[in-house]
């Protein structure tokens, strides 16, 4: 009887272990499925790669953005799958400090616009008073014929002096010359031929056409006038405030010309013509001759400064 209740006790023992042997190996195989479950579940969801995020659109991101991206460069990196983006231009915004940088260009262009304008007004300027200038040289030195009278008298003008001619009463030829000064420069005299005291009369000194006197030029202080009617010629050149000459000369009648107060013109030198200085001499020869003259340019501002620019062979006459 004690025998039979000990082997009924080990077959309840052993249909116990056999239970939990079950248990285990069932417990074991659902965790075996469950391992796979999850394992299928992880296969499952699927990774897509970033290629390039410069795709993303064209939107602000927001920051919480930024965690996934993370943890999915992080997996990139380690399955490496995925190069990683080097670099991200989108909705680029001017700094503070690129802000500032731009402000010394600024002032650089304010200062350009003012320097400039400066530069613009001295041109102004400097136009300005150059016109004035040539203006005033020119009133000097003009021929401005302010009357005309059925006597033959014609009249010219300066700021400072007032110049009458008349053609030789005789009635051969060359003109009588009267200058009168002018008290200022807005002073307007009668164009007639009347001797004043403190007038400076130059009469023709008609000793033949030779001599016979012209006005030429009026500038500044200097009456020029010239003699004769032939191609050589002569001038004289009279001081008005000193009432003197105080230069004279011989011209040829191709050039005989005052600008700016320079007077120009050809002289006859004491060069003999030679085939070396004169080309054309042979030519001459069998006619008149040939002469040499050189052009001359006289400073009327220092009658000492008188210079040779060029020579020439002509014809002589």
């Amino acid at each position: 009887m004690e025998n039979s209740n000990k082997n009924q006790t080990n077959s309840q023992n052993g249909s116990n272990n056999g239970n939990i042997n079950n248990n285990t190996n069932n417990n074991a195989n659902n965790n075996a499925g469950n391992q796979q479950q999850k394992q299928n579940n992880i296969q499952t969801v699927p990774i897509t790669p970033v290629q390039n995020i410069s795709n993303i659109p064209n939107q602000p991101v927001p920051i919480i953005q930024a965690i996934p991206i993370v943890s999915v460069d992080k997996n990139i990196k380690d399955n490496k799958t995925v190069n990683q983006p080097t670099h991200v231009e989108k909705n680029e915004k001017v700094s503070p400090t690129e802000s500032v940088s731009n402000e010394p260009k600024i002032k650089n262009n304010k200062l350009n616009i003012i320097m400039g304008v400066i530069i613009l007004v001295l041109i102004l300027i400097g136009t300005s008073y150059l016109s004035r200038s040539i203006l005033d040289r020119q009133n000097k030195e003009r021929e401005a014929k302010s009357d005309y009278s059925l006597n033959g008298i014609t009249c010219y003008l300066n700021e400072k002096y007032f110049v009458i001619d008349r053609t030789d009463l005789s009635g051969d030829a060359g003109e009588d010359i009267l200058v009168k000064s002018k008290m200022d420069n807005d002073e307007k005299l009668d164009c007639n031929y009347v001797v004043e005291e403190g007038d400076f009369e130059l009469l023709n000194t008609n000793i033949g056409l030779s001599n016979s006197q012209y006005f030429s030029y009026l500038n500044d202080k200097l009456l020029i006038l010239n003699q004769g009617t032939g191609v050589r010629r002569d001038f004289i050149i009279y001081d008005l405030e000193k009432k003197e000459k105080v230069y004279s000369d011989s011209y040829h009648s191709s050039l005989f010309d005052l600008k700016d107060g320079i007077l120009t013109y050809w002289h006859m030198t004491n060069d003999i013509p030679n085939k070396e200085n004169c080309s054309r001499i042979d030519e001459y020869n069998k006619i008149a001759g040939a002469q040499i003259q050189g052009k001359i340019v006289l400073n009327l501002s220092d009658l000492n400064d008188k210079n040779y620019t060029e020579f020439r062979c002509i014809q002589a006459e």
